[in-house]
């Protein structure tokens, strides 16, 4: 049976493959691979707070809604042992109203303060990890790129970095070309795994070409090329998912699980004893 895929705040080139704005309820357990792109959602903003946009009432509760709902069916799309492939955009930063006031004066004089307080576009993932901002072309393979290898090569040249990590992750596969800082890696969770990776280049001329004007606005629009492309990324992520599900079902299991299997194959039939 063909692999499902989905993408979630990520312009898929060529849009080969179904894609969710970021403002959907949508279940992720519907798909296979699922590509995300943290970003924050309803972005209206009423206002600016130390230096940074501040998102009216609204929009406010809305994108809090949003974030938390994505961070769940991530959660839930890995523990039913499904590829999650994460672009590691910029991360952006808002000021949220929680709903909380502060009043002070009395009369005339009296004034509301709404309460805020930062959100975080990587909220949306359930990770234990820190990503900071930064930028950069030069990246190097930390070690054996294994399931990444093939992706790797085909789109190692296309991929630059917005990010750096902190964490502790199941494996550190690409770093800056010093060594040392992390800019992609897995997070592998039973079957399942989250893969954190640098961001592709698809605003290029080559995958992007202007479309007619509407109401008196220019469109853009995906080329061939994008889709030849679009549909060479869907391959190369689906062999990743194949590669990791094999790696997952060749992996023995923990070695308190096969020792306490042993003990009780010798409960049972002692006499085998003699024969190892």
């Amino acid at each position: 049976m063909a692999l499902r895929l989905l993408s979630v705040g990520f312009e898929f080139p060529g849009a080969v493959v179904e894609q969710i704005q970021l403002e959907s309820d949508r279940s992720l357990l519907d798909a296979d691979i699922i590509v995300f792109e943290p970003g924050i959602p309803y972005q209206y903003y009423s206002d600016t707070y130390r230096g940074k946009p501040s998102l009216s009432e609204g929009s406010s509760f809305q994108a809090r809604e949003a974030i938390s709902h994505w961070r769940s069916e991530i959660g839930a799309a890995v523990d039913a042992g499904k590829l999650v492939l994460v672009y590691l955009a910029t991360p952006a930063e808002v000021f949220a109203d929680t709903g909380r006031r502060e009043y002070s004066g009395t009369g005339r004089n009296a004034r509301e303060t709404r309460i805020v307080d930062l959100l975080h576009s990587y909220d949306a993932l359930p990770i234990n990890a820190k990503a900071t901002a930064t930028s950069g072309t030069e990246i190097r393979p930390a070690g054996e790129l294994k399931f990444l290898a093939t992706y790797w090569k085909e789109f190692g040249e296309d991929s630059s970095y917005e990010v750096f990590l902190e964490g502790k992750f199941s494996d550190v596969l690409l770093k800056t070309r010093s060594g040392e800082r992390v800019v992609g890696a897995a997070i592998r969770r039973g079957k399942g795994t989250i893969l954190l990776l640098p961001t592709l280049e698809v605003d290029t001329d080559s995958l992007v070409k202007r479309g007619a004007k509407k109401d008196g606005k220019d469109t853009w629009e995906w080329t061939e090329q994008a889709v030849t492309y679009g549909k060479r990324l869907a391959s190369a992520l689906v062999g990743i998912a194949e590669a990791l599900g094999e790696a997952s079902d060749r992996t023995p299991p923990p070695g308190s699980v096969v020792a306490e299997a042993v003990t009780q194959l010798f409960r049972v039939r002692p006499c085998l004893l003699s024969s190892f």
